[in-house]
Protein backbone atom coordinates (compact mmCIF):
# COMPACT_ATOMS: atom_id res chain seq x y z
CA UNK A 1 0.00 0.00 0.00
CA UNK A 2 1.19 3.66 -1.20
CA UNK A 3 0.85 6.59 1.66
CA UNK A 4 -1.43 9.21 0.92
CA UNK A 5 -2.11 12.05 3.52
CA UNK A 6 -4.90 14.58 2.84
CA UNK A 7 -4.30 18.39 4.22
CA UNK A 8 -7.15 20.07 5.11
CA UNK A 9 -6.95 23.22 6.34
CA UNK A 10 -10.29 23.67 8.59
CA UNK A 11 -9.75 22.75 12.47
CA UNK A 12 -12.62 20.59 13.51
CA UNK A 13 -14.40 19.83 17.38
CA UNK A 14 -12.55 16.25 18.19
CA UNK A 15 -14.97 13.69 17.97
CA UNK A 16 -16.46 12.31 20.98
CA UNK A 17 -15.30 8.32 19.53
CA UNK A 18 -11.49 9.80 19.99
CA UNK A 19 -9.10 7.35 21.96
CA UNK A 20 -8.34 9.21 24.61
CA UNK A 21 -4.93 8.34 26.03
CA UNK A 22 -2.94 11.69 26.81
CA UNK A 23 0.63 11.39 27.23
CA UNK A 24 3.77 13.91 27.49
CA UNK A 25 7.23 13.75 27.74
CA UNK A 26 8.57 13.39 30.92
CA UNK A 27 11.67 15.87 29.84
CA UNK A 28 9.71 18.49 27.90
CA UNK A 29 10.46 22.33 29.45
CA UNK A 30 6.71 23.15 29.08
CA UNK A 31 7.81 26.82 29.66
CA UNK A 32 9.65 26.39 25.88
CA UNK A 33 6.62 24.16 24.11
CA UNK A 34 3.19 23.39 24.73
CA UNK A 35 2.14 19.95 23.78
CA UNK A 36 -1.06 17.79 24.16
CA UNK A 37 -1.73 14.57 22.30
CA UNK A 38 -4.89 12.52 22.40
CA UNK A 39 -4.50 8.95 20.82
CA UNK A 40 -0.24 9.47 20.64
CA UNK A 41 2.74 9.23 22.85
CA UNK A 42 5.68 11.94 22.33
CA UNK A 43 9.00 9.92 21.80
CA UNK A 44 11.26 12.65 21.79
CA UNK A 45 11.90 16.78 21.25
CA UNK A 46 15.32 17.28 19.98
CA UNK A 47 17.29 19.19 17.40
CA UNK A 48 14.62 21.07 16.29
CA UNK A 49 12.17 18.09 15.52
CA UNK A 50 9.41 16.69 17.74
CA UNK A 51 8.66 12.93 17.34
CA UNK A 52 5.29 11.37 17.39
CA UNK A 53 4.00 7.67 17.46
CA UNK A 54 0.19 7.12 16.78
CA UNK A 55 -1.54 4.69 18.90
CA UNK A 56 -4.87 4.91 17.43
CA UNK A 57 -6.09 5.97 13.93
CA UNK A 58 -7.60 9.22 15.08
CA UNK A 59 -4.96 11.47 16.83
CA UNK A 60 -5.31 14.70 17.63
CA UNK A 61 -2.43 17.22 18.99
CA UNK A 62 -2.22 20.64 20.38
CA UNK A 63 1.28 22.38 19.34
CA UNK A 64 2.25 26.09 20.71
CA UNK A 65 5.86 27.25 21.45
CA UNK A 66 7.57 25.21 19.01
CA UNK A 67 9.77 26.42 16.00
CA UNK A 68 10.42 23.52 14.32
CA UNK A 69 9.47 19.89 12.38
CA UNK A 70 6.45 17.82 13.66
CA UNK A 71 6.83 13.73 12.63
CA UNK A 72 4.49 11.93 13.44
CA UNK A 73 4.95 7.80 12.75
CA UNK A 74 2.55 4.87 12.61
CA UNK A 75 -0.03 6.67 10.67
CA UNK A 76 -2.89 4.79 8.73
CA UNK A 77 -2.59 4.81 5.52
CA UNK A 78 -4.81 7.46 3.67
CA UNK A 79 -5.35 9.42 6.57
CA UNK A 80 -6.59 13.07 6.53
CA UNK A 81 -4.25 15.43 8.47
CA UNK A 82 -6.28 18.51 9.31
CA UNK A 83 -5.09 21.78 10.52
CA UNK A 84 -1.88 22.18 8.00
CA UNK A 85 -1.92 24.65 5.82
CA UNK A 86 1.59 24.18 4.66
CA UNK A 87 3.79 21.47 2.92
CA UNK A 88 3.66 18.24 4.15
CA UNK A 89 5.94 15.99 3.43
CA UNK A 90 6.13 11.84 3.54
CA UNK A 91 8.27 10.03 5.45
CA UNK A 92 8.18 6.28 4.19
CA UNK A 93 4.81 4.61 3.87
CA UNK A 94 3.05 5.25 7.22
CA UNK A 95 5.05 8.79 8.27
CA UNK A 96 4.61 12.52 7.84
CA UNK A 97 6.38 15.63 8.59
CA UNK A 98 5.31 19.37 9.05
CA UNK A 99 6.71 22.47 10.22
CA UNK A 100 5.36 24.69 13.07
CA UNK A 101 5.96 28.20 13.62
CA UNK A 102 7.05 29.49 17.18
CA UNK A 103 4.16 32.44 17.00
CA UNK A 104 1.24 29.89 16.71
CA UNK A 105 -0.35 27.70 18.77
CA UNK A 106 -2.46 24.95 16.28
CA UNK A 107 -4.56 22.10 16.78
CA UNK A 108 -4.74 19.06 14.21
CA UNK A 109 -6.41 16.22 14.01
CA UNK A 110 -5.83 12.90 12.10
CA UNK A 111 -8.87 10.88 10.90
CA UNK A 112 -8.66 7.28 8.53
CA UNK A 113 -10.29 7.11 5.67
CA UNK A 114 -13.36 5.64 6.05
CA UNK A 115 -13.47 2.16 3.67
CA UNK A 116 -16.59 -0.60 3.67
CA UNK A 117 -14.92 -3.46 4.40
CA UNK A 118 -12.46 -3.40 7.48
CA UNK A 119 -9.01 -5.70 7.50
CA UNK A 120 -6.14 -6.00 10.20
CA UNK A 121 -3.47 -8.60 11.06
CA UNK A 122 -3.44 -10.04 14.81
CA UNK A 123 0.08 -11.18 15.23
CA UNK A 124 1.72 -11.88 18.89
CA UNK A 125 4.82 -13.39 20.22
CA UNK A 126 7.69 -12.63 17.48
CA UNK A 127 9.82 -12.69 20.82
CA UNK A 128 13.34 -11.20 19.14
CA UNK A 129 12.35 -13.01 15.95
CA UNK A 130 12.20 -9.99 14.10
CA UNK A 131 12.71 -11.39 10.61
CA UNK A 132 9.98 -13.81 10.45
CA UNK A 133 8.15 -9.97 12.51
CA UNK A 134 8.59 -8.53 9.17
CA UNK A 135 8.16 -10.49 7.10
CA UNK A 136 5.18 -10.32 8.71
CA UNK A 137 4.30 -7.22 8.85
CA UNK A 138 5.32 -6.79 4.85
CA UNK A 139 2.63 -9.90 4.04
CA UNK A 140 -0.04 -8.19 6.33
CA UNK A 141 0.64 -4.65 4.69
CA UNK A 142 -0.38 -5.67 1.43
CA UNK A 143 -4.15 -6.32 2.37
CA UNK A 144 -4.80 -5.60 5.54
CA UNK A 145 -5.13 -1.57 7.20
CA UNK A 146 -3.29 -2.26 10.37
CA UNK A 147 -1.79 -4.38 12.44
CA UNK A 148 -2.16 -5.45 16.32
CA UNK A 149 0.62 -7.29 18.23
CA UNK A 150 -0.33 -9.14 21.09
CA UNK A 151 2.70 -8.77 23.01
CA UNK A 152 5.89 -10.67 23.90
CA UNK A 153 7.77 -8.35 21.30
CA UNK A 154 11.60 -8.97 22.58
CA UNK A 155 12.84 -12.50 24.48
CA UNK A 156 13.72 -10.57 27.84
CA UNK A 157 12.87 -6.83 27.51
CA UNK A 158 16.45 -5.74 27.25
CA UNK A 159 16.85 -2.34 25.72
CA UNK A 160 19.39 -3.68 22.94
CA UNK A 161 15.97 -5.81 21.84
CA UNK A 162 13.79 -3.30 21.73
CA UNK A 163 16.27 -1.14 19.44
CA UNK A 164 15.49 -4.11 17.46
CA UNK A 165 11.56 -4.23 16.94
CA UNK A 166 11.80 -0.49 16.96
CA UNK A 167 13.89 -1.03 14.07
CA UNK A 168 11.32 -3.58 12.49
CA UNK A 169 8.73 -1.24 13.05
CA UNK A 170 10.38 2.25 11.56
CA UNK A 171 11.00 0.21 8.20
CA UNK A 172 7.24 -1.32 8.27
CA UNK A 173 4.73 -0.24 5.79
CA UNK A 174 1.93 -0.89 8.14
CA UNK A 175 0.96 0.87 11.53
CA UNK A 176 1.11 -1.40 14.35
CA UNK A 177 -0.85 -0.81 17.92
CA UNK A 178 0.81 -2.92 20.37
CA UNK A 179 0.18 -4.72 23.88
CA UNK A 180 2.82 -5.52 26.18
CA UNK A 181 3.97 -9.44 27.12
CA UNK A 182 5.62 -10.89 29.96
CA UNK A 183 8.83 -11.46 28.19
CA UNK A 184 8.93 -7.54 28.00
CA UNK A 185 8.67 -6.46 31.42
CA UNK A 186 11.68 -8.68 31.89
CA UNK A 187 14.76 -6.40 33.20
CA UNK A 188 12.46 -3.40 33.84
CA UNK A 189 11.53 -3.71 30.26
CA UNK A 190 8.37 -2.22 30.55
CA UNK A 191 9.75 1.35 30.89
CA UNK A 192 11.56 1.03 27.62
CA UNK A 193 8.02 -0.21 26.31
CA UNK A 194 6.06 2.65 27.34
CA UNK A 195 8.76 4.88 26.38
CA UNK A 196 9.00 3.64 22.24
CA UNK A 197 5.47 2.15 22.19
CA UNK A 198 2.66 2.75 24.25
CA UNK A 199 0.88 2.97 27.13
CA UNK A 200 0.62 -0.28 29.43
CA UNK A 201 -3.17 0.06 28.61
CA UNK A 202 -5.54 2.22 26.34
CA UNK A 203 -7.81 1.93 23.75
CA UNK A 204 -9.51 3.43 20.85
CA UNK A 205 -12.40 3.01 18.56
CA UNK A 206 -12.09 2.45 14.33
CA UNK A 207 -15.24 1.84 11.75
CA UNK A 208 -17.37 1.20 14.79
CA UNK A 209 -15.43 -1.20 16.74
CA UNK A 210 -14.08 -0.51 20.04
CA UNK A 211 -10.38 -2.24 20.94
CA UNK A 212 -9.33 -1.95 24.31
CA UNK A 213 -5.52 -3.30 25.43
CA UNK A 214 -4.97 -4.33 28.69
CA UNK A 215 -2.16 -5.51 30.20
CA UNK A 216 -2.08 -9.04 31.39
CA UNK A 217 2.34 -9.24 31.77
CA UNK A 218 1.79 -10.47 35.64
CA UNK A 219 -0.54 -13.22 34.08
CA UNK A 220 -3.86 -11.63 36.12
CA UNK A 221 -5.95 -9.26 36.38
CA UNK A 222 -7.14 -7.35 39.52
CA UNK A 223 -10.92 -5.97 40.05
CA UNK A 224 -9.49 -2.31 39.10
CA UNK A 225 -8.60 -3.78 35.66
CA UNK A 226 -11.98 -4.94 35.01
CA UNK A 227 -13.65 -1.81 36.13
CA UNK A 228 -11.26 0.18 33.89
CA UNK A 229 -11.99 -2.23 30.95
CA UNK A 230 -15.69 -0.77 31.54
CA UNK A 231 -14.98 2.82 31.58
CA UNK A 232 -13.70 2.46 28.50
CA UNK A 233 -16.28 0.36 27.12
CA UNK A 234 -19.15 2.81 28.23
CA UNK A 235 -16.70 5.66 26.15
CA UNK A 236 -17.68 4.36 23.19
CA UNK A 237 -21.50 4.38 23.32
CA UNK A 238 -21.93 4.15 19.60
CA UNK A 239 -19.57 1.09 19.05
CA UNK A 240 -21.10 -1.58 17.14
CA UNK A 241 -17.95 -4.38 18.47
CA UNK A 242 -16.37 -4.40 21.10
CA UNK A 243 -12.84 -6.37 21.29
CA UNK A 244 -9.95 -6.96 23.98
CA UNK A 245 -6.68 -7.03 23.02
CA UNK A 246 -3.80 -8.41 25.92
CA UNK A 247 -1.17 -11.30 26.16
CA UNK A 248 -2.48 -13.90 28.27
CA UNK A 249 -5.44 -15.83 27.31
CA UNK A 250 -7.82 -17.15 29.91
CA UNK A 251 -7.47 -20.31 28.51
CA UNK A 252 -5.25 -22.87 27.44
CA UNK A 253 -6.72 -25.31 24.83
CA UNK A 254 -3.95 -27.70 25.29
CA UNK A 255 -4.72 -27.95 28.71
CA UNK A 256 -0.65 -26.97 29.85
CA UNK A 257 -1.68 -24.41 32.34
CA UNK A 258 0.14 -21.10 30.18
CA UNK A 259 -3.26 -19.45 30.77
CA UNK A 260 -3.93 -16.83 32.95
CA UNK A 261 -4.30 -17.44 37.04
CA UNK A 262 -7.85 -19.16 37.65
CA UNK A 263 -9.26 -16.41 39.66
CA UNK A 264 -8.60 -13.75 36.38
CA UNK A 265 -9.74 -16.57 33.77
CA UNK A 266 -13.32 -16.22 35.40
CA UNK A 267 -13.21 -12.23 36.06
CA UNK A 268 -12.69 -11.52 31.99
CA UNK A 269 -14.91 -14.25 30.76
CA UNK A 270 -17.58 -13.18 32.84
CA UNK A 271 -16.67 -9.59 32.04
CA UNK A 272 -16.60 -10.49 28.34
CA UNK A 273 -20.27 -12.77 28.29
CA UNK A 274 -21.73 -9.78 30.75
CA UNK A 275 -20.35 -6.95 28.52
CA UNK A 276 -21.36 -8.17 24.71
CA UNK A 277 -17.64 -8.40 24.13
CA UNK A 278 -17.71 -9.58 20.51
CA UNK A 279 -13.69 -11.19 20.63
CA UNK A 280 -10.89 -11.32 22.68
CA UNK A 281 -7.50 -11.61 21.03
CA UNK A 282 -4.16 -12.73 22.73
CA UNK A 283 -1.11 -14.55 22.14
CA UNK A 284 1.68 -16.01 25.05
CA UNK A 285 0.64 -19.21 23.89
CA UNK A 286 2.97 -20.00 20.57
CA UNK A 287 -0.22 -21.90 18.67
CA UNK A 288 -3.53 -20.84 16.78
CA UNK A 289 -6.43 -21.34 18.11
CA UNK A 290 -10.47 -20.14 18.00
CA UNK A 291 -13.44 -20.86 19.99
CA UNK A 292 -16.59 -19.26 20.71
CA UNK A 293 -17.14 -19.23 24.40
CA UNK A 294 -20.55 -17.76 25.40
CA UNK A 295 -20.87 -15.94 22.52
CA UNK A 296 -17.65 -14.12 22.42
CA UNK A 297 -14.65 -15.51 19.97
CA UNK A 298 -11.33 -16.03 21.53
CA UNK A 299 -8.60 -16.02 18.99
CA UNK A 300 -4.94 -16.67 20.50
CA UNK A 301 -2.49 -15.57 17.53
CA UNK A 302 1.47 -16.43 18.72
CA UNK A 303 2.94 -17.80 15.94
CA UNK A 304 5.41 -14.44 14.55
CA UNK A 305 8.49 -15.96 15.44
CA UNK A 306 8.95 -17.70 19.03
CA UNK A 307 9.40 -21.67 19.07
CA UNK A 308 5.84 -23.49 18.47
CA UNK A 309 3.85 -25.14 20.68
CA UNK A 310 1.86 -26.44 17.87
CA UNK A 311 0.99 -25.49 14.34
CA UNK A 312 3.32 -23.18 12.03
CA UNK A 313 4.10 -20.18 12.29
CA UNK A 314 1.35 -17.31 11.03
CA UNK A 315 -0.10 -14.32 11.47
CA UNK A 316 -4.20 -14.08 11.52
CA UNK A 317 -6.32 -11.77 8.86
CA UNK A 318 -9.58 -10.38 10.67
CA UNK A 319 -12.13 -9.11 8.39
CA UNK A 320 -14.99 -7.30 9.94
CA UNK A 321 -17.69 -6.91 7.14
CA UNK A 322 -21.38 -6.68 7.36
CA UNK A 323 -21.87 -6.97 11.00
CA UNK A 324 -19.31 -9.89 11.57
CA UNK A 325 -15.92 -10.69 12.41
CA UNK A 326 -14.14 -13.65 10.00
CA UNK A 327 -10.84 -15.01 10.77
CA UNK A 328 -7.88 -16.14 8.24
CA UNK A 329 -5.03 -18.22 9.31
CA UNK A 330 -2.29 -17.00 7.56
CA UNK A 331 1.30 -19.41 7.34
CA UNK A 332 4.62 -17.60 7.57
CA UNK A 333 7.03 -19.86 5.61
CA UNK A 334 10.54 -20.62 7.42
CA UNK A 335 13.30 -19.78 4.79
CA UNK A 336 15.39 -23.63 4.96
CA UNK A 337 18.78 -21.51 3.49
CA UNK A 338 18.67 -20.15 7.29
CA UNK A 339 19.37 -23.86 8.46
CA UNK A 340 23.18 -22.72 9.45
CA UNK A 341 25.02 -21.10 11.98
CA UNK A 342 27.81 -18.37 11.57
CA UNK A 343 31.17 -17.73 13.64
CA UNK A 344 32.77 -14.43 13.70
CA UNK A 345 35.64 -12.86 14.95
CA UNK A 346 36.95 -9.44 13.99
CA UNK A 347 38.92 -11.16 11.52
CA UNK A 348 37.20 -13.65 10.31
CA UNK A 349 33.66 -15.33 9.80
CA UNK A 350 32.20 -19.10 8.73
CA UNK A 351 29.24 -20.43 8.11
CA UNK A 352 28.28 -23.85 8.66
CA UNK A 353 24.98 -25.44 7.75
CA UNK A 354 23.51 -28.03 9.87
CA UNK A 355 24.92 -30.44 7.65
CA UNK A 356 28.14 -29.93 8.14
CA UNK A 357 28.16 -29.28 11.99
CA UNK A 358 27.49 -33.32 11.87
CA UNK A 359 30.59 -33.86 10.15
CA UNK A 360 32.64 -32.08 13.14
CA UNK A 361 34.26 -34.21 16.41
CA UNK A 362 31.56 -34.42 18.71
CA UNK A 363 30.75 -34.87 22.32
CA UNK A 364 28.07 -36.29 24.81
CA UNK A 365 26.39 -36.52 27.91
CA UNK A 366 23.86 -36.48 30.12
CA UNK A 367 22.73 -33.34 31.40
CA UNK A 368 20.10 -30.98 32.89
CA UNK A 369 19.59 -27.09 34.14
CA UNK A 370 17.85 -25.55 36.87
CA UNK A 371 15.48 -22.56 36.21
CA UNK A 372 15.20 -19.23 38.32
CA UNK A 373 13.02 -21.44 40.12
CA UNK A 374 15.45 -24.02 41.42
CA UNK A 375 13.37 -26.66 39.32
CA UNK A 376 15.28 -29.12 37.65
CA UNK A 377 14.52 -29.41 33.73
CA UNK A 378 15.91 -30.27 30.30
CA UNK A 379 17.04 -33.75 31.56
CA UNK A 380 18.67 -35.58 28.61
CA UNK A 381 21.31 -36.95 26.90
CA UNK A 382 22.51 -33.98 24.26
CA UNK A 383 25.29 -34.44 21.78
CA UNK A 384 26.66 -31.44 19.95
CA UNK A 385 30.47 -29.73 19.08
CA UNK A 386 32.25 -28.28 21.46
CA UNK A 387 32.43 -24.49 21.07
CA UNK A 388 35.82 -24.28 21.59
CA UNK A 389 36.31 -26.62 18.63
CA UNK A 390 33.89 -24.32 16.57
CA UNK A 391 36.03 -21.08 17.30
CA UNK A 392 39.21 -22.32 15.75
CA UNK A 393 37.51 -22.10 12.50
CA UNK A 394 37.81 -18.38 13.56
CA UNK A 395 41.00 -17.98 15.29
CA UNK A 396 39.59 -18.97 18.97
CA UNK A 397 39.34 -16.36 21.67
CA UNK A 398 41.62 -14.88 23.82
CA UNK A 399 41.09 -14.10 27.71
CA UNK A 400 39.72 -10.73 28.36
CA UNK A 401 37.46 -10.96 24.95
CA UNK A 402 33.62 -12.16 25.40
CA UNK A 403 31.50 -14.36 23.61
CA UNK A 404 27.95 -13.61 21.98
CA UNK A 405 25.78 -16.01 21.60
CA UNK A 406 22.23 -14.78 19.51
CA UNK A 407 19.25 -17.01 18.85
CA UNK A 408 16.91 -16.86 16.08
CA UNK A 409 14.62 -14.73 18.01
CA UNK A 410 17.14 -11.83 19.28
CA UNK A 411 17.97 -13.40 22.76
CA UNK A 412 21.63 -12.76 23.57
CA UNK A 413 23.50 -14.52 26.19
CA UNK A 414 27.32 -13.69 27.23
CA UNK A 415 30.15 -15.99 27.96
CA UNK A 416 33.82 -15.35 28.97
CA UNK A 417 36.95 -17.22 28.49
CA UNK A 418 36.42 -19.66 30.55
CA UNK A 419 32.98 -20.79 29.79
CA UNK A 420 35.01 -21.59 26.53
CA UNK A 421 38.26 -23.55 27.11
CA UNK A 422 37.06 -24.30 31.20
CA UNK A 423 39.86 -24.97 33.29
CA UNK A 424 39.67 -27.30 36.26
CA UNK A 425 37.13 -25.38 38.66
CA UNK A 426 35.00 -24.49 35.51
CA UNK A 427 35.43 -28.25 34.60
CA UNK A 428 34.06 -29.43 37.88
CA UNK A 429 31.00 -26.87 38.09
CA UNK A 430 29.48 -26.58 34.30
CA UNK A 431 31.79 -29.08 32.22
CA UNK A 432 32.62 -29.24 28.57
CA UNK A 433 30.45 -25.89 27.51
CA UNK A 434 28.41 -27.34 23.79
CA UNK A 435 26.68 -26.10 21.00
CA UNK A 436 23.64 -29.35 21.02
CA UNK A 437 22.72 -30.65 18.09
CA UNK A 438 21.21 -33.50 19.12
CA UNK A 439 18.82 -34.24 22.37
CA UNK A 440 17.78 -37.57 22.96
CA UNK A 441 18.61 -38.96 19.58
CA UNK A 442 16.59 -36.13 18.10
CA UNK A 443 18.27 -33.99 15.72
CA UNK A 444 18.26 -30.60 14.25
CA UNK A 445 16.32 -29.31 12.59
CA UNK A 446 13.40 -31.75 13.92
CA UNK A 447 14.73 -30.56 17.25
CA UNK A 448 13.17 -27.45 17.39
CA UNK A 449 15.39 -26.13 20.82
CA UNK A 450 18.20 -26.35 18.45
CA UNK A 451 21.06 -26.01 18.21
CA UNK A 452 21.30 -25.32 21.73
CA UNK A 453 23.94 -24.13 24.15
CA UNK A 454 24.19 -27.05 26.84
CA UNK A 455 26.76 -27.69 29.59
CA UNK A 456 28.12 -31.18 30.79
CA UNK A 457 29.13 -31.52 34.21
CA UNK A 458 30.00 -34.58 35.66
CA UNK A 459 27.46 -34.70 37.89
CA UNK A 460 24.99 -34.25 35.15
CA UNK A 461 23.26 -30.94 36.90
CA UNK A 462 24.27 -27.42 35.76
CA UNK A 463 23.09 -25.52 39.02
CA UNK A 464 22.45 -22.09 39.53
CA UNK A 465 25.05 -21.62 42.13
CA UNK A 466 27.09 -23.28 39.07
CA UNK A 467 26.40 -20.52 37.00
CA UNK A 468 26.70 -18.12 39.83
CA UNK A 469 30.07 -19.67 40.01
CA UNK A 470 30.88 -19.75 36.45
CA UNK A 471 29.50 -16.31 35.51
CA UNK A 472 31.48 -12.82 35.32
CA UNK A 473 29.82 -9.94 36.54
CA UNK A 474 27.52 -8.68 33.89
CA UNK A 475 27.06 -12.09 32.38
CA UNK A 476 24.87 -15.08 32.98
CA UNK A 477 23.81 -15.01 36.39
CA UNK A 478 24.36 -11.55 37.28
CA UNK A 479 21.58 -10.47 34.11
CA UNK A 480 19.23 -13.03 35.05
CA UNK A 481 19.66 -15.61 37.87
CA UNK A 482 19.10 -18.92 36.57
CA UNK A 483 20.92 -22.05 34.63
CA UNK A 484 18.74 -22.72 32.39
CA UNK A 485 18.69 -18.97 30.67
CA UNK A 486 22.71 -20.07 29.95
CA UNK A 487 21.24 -22.74 27.66
CA UNK A 488 20.20 -20.64 24.60
CA UNK A 489 17.65 -22.06 22.23
CA UNK A 490 17.40 -22.08 18.25
CA UNK A 491 21.46 -20.20 17.68
CA UNK A 492 22.36 -18.86 14.95
CA UNK A 493 25.18 -16.30 15.74
CA UNK A 494 28.49 -17.17 17.81
CA UNK A 495 30.98 -14.07 17.82
CA UNK A 496 33.72 -13.17 19.58
CA UNK A 497 34.15 -9.51 20.36
CA UNK A 498 36.66 -7.48 22.62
Amino acid sequence: MRMTFAICASLLFLSSSLAYAILTLEDLDKKEMECIVIGGIILDKRDGELRIRSISPEMKMSVGNFDGDVILSNVMNGSKIEGIDRICEEIGEWSVRFHVNANEKRTYFVKPSADNETVFAVIGDSQGNNRMLASALENASEVAEFVIHCGDLTPSGRDIEYDEVEKVFNDSKIPVYTTIGNHDVKNNGSKEYRKRFAPLRYSFIYEGIAFVFLDTSDLKIDDDEIHWLGREFSKYKDAKERVIVTHVPSLDPFGLGHALEEDSCEKIQKFARDNAVSAVFSGHIHAYDLRNVNGTEYLISGGAGASLVNGTHHYVLVRYSQGRFSYEHVPLVTDKDEMNITIRSKSKEVVFTYEDLFRLPMVDGNSSYENQFGNVMGKGNYKGVEFSVLLSYVGGMKDGEVLKVYSSDGYIQIFCYWNVYPNETYLELQGKMILAIEYNGEQIPSWEDGPRVAMLPNDCLYSNKDCEMTSYQGQGYYQYPSAGARWSKCVCVIEVCS
